[in-house]
């Protein structure tokens, strides 16, 4: 079977019919080439992902193979994707990737339908991958890094926002924070305390590892969650979090957190306890801030 690749090929998404005559738009049958009857186009599936409804195609046409020193035709076939909802034919491109894990179709309108099922078995739980969360997705990796998705474009239900759940993390978008990937234990934290609907908000940073020591981060549109792998994941927030920055994040001898932000029972202060004995605490009735580690003193 012949893949056109969207590198390979890109007179063929700008004009399809430079290679191919022009069948009936998103038809559901068998059509034969007036002109030539060796080339066919052969309905196989209409597939919905988001709002979006594409038609997949089997193209057949005959091309001289040697075999053995003779000159004989030889079937090959191509597989073809039309948009059928306000996409020009000329927008369209056949599968980017096709493989035994999945099919990757990109579009001239810049969308990406994808499915995990592949090598023809054009499985139902084809899902969109759109525009900026779109291009985030494909600069990362798409399926190498972050897996096939799980869901079509939603809209976040409260704070106005997209997002994409993924096999291996998400990536979430608004229009002030822009797209980005949370993953793992971070993403974990994140959802347990709400999402983007938490103290937190957005991300505005993609999963990123610490630069000197091993863990990883995320920054949100109100503070921060690092992970390393002996103390989890935990969020630092507004005072504590500036104060713990300024001394040089988990690289200063408070090294990570090992505790989220607590409220004192008293309700009178937040306290955060880091490595080496470090804490932290910020009192609302003073506004003030004390950090300190043993042998060190208070900062």
């Amino acid at each position: 079977m012949a893949l056109i690749a969207a590198s390979a090929a890109p007179a063929v998404a700008a004009d399809p019919s430079a290679f191919w005559p022009s069948p009936p738009l998103c038809h559901q049958g068998t059509w034969t080439d007036p002109k030539n009857p060796t080339k066919t186009e052969r309905y196989v599936k209409t597939l919905q992902a988001g709002d979006h409804q594409y038609k997949i195609y089997e193209r057949t046409y005959w091309k001289p193979k040697l075999d053995k020193g003779r000159i004989l035709p030889s079937p090959v076939d191509v597989w073809w994707v039309h948009s059928c909802e306000g996409v020009p034919a000329t927008a369209t491109l056949a599968f980017e990737t096709y493989s035994v894990f999945g099919v990757k179709a990109l579009f001239g309108n810049g969308n990406t339908a994808v499915t995990k099922a592949g090598l023809g078995h054009f499985g139902s739980d084809w899902y969109e991958v759109r525009g900026a969360i779109n291009d985030r997705w494909r600069a990362i990796g798409a399926e190498k890094s972050i897996g096939y998705p799980k869901t079509n474009e939603l809209s976040t239900p409260v704070k106005f926002g997209r997002f994409n759940h993924f096999e291996r993390g998400s990536i979430y978008w608004s229009p002030s924070s822009g797209a980005h990937v949370i993953r793992g234990e971070i993403r974990k934290k994140w959802a347990s305390l709400g999402w983007e609907n938490s103290f937190l908000g957005f991300p505005v940073t993609d999963e990123t590892a610490t630069p000197h020591r091993y863990g990883s981060f995320n920054h949100f549109q109100g503070g921060s969650i690092y992970w390393n792998s002996v103390y989890g994941a935990h969020f630092v927030r507004g005072l504590i979090r500036d104060k713990w920055a300024s001394l040089g994040w988990e690289n200063s001898r408070f090294g990570f957190p090992i505790s989220d932000e607590h409220i004192r029972p008293d309700g009178m202060s937040a306290f955060q306890q880091f490595e080496n004995d470090c804490w932290m605490e910020w009192s609302w009735t003073t506004n003030r801030l004390t950090a300190a580690c043993p042998g060190v003193g208070t900062y």
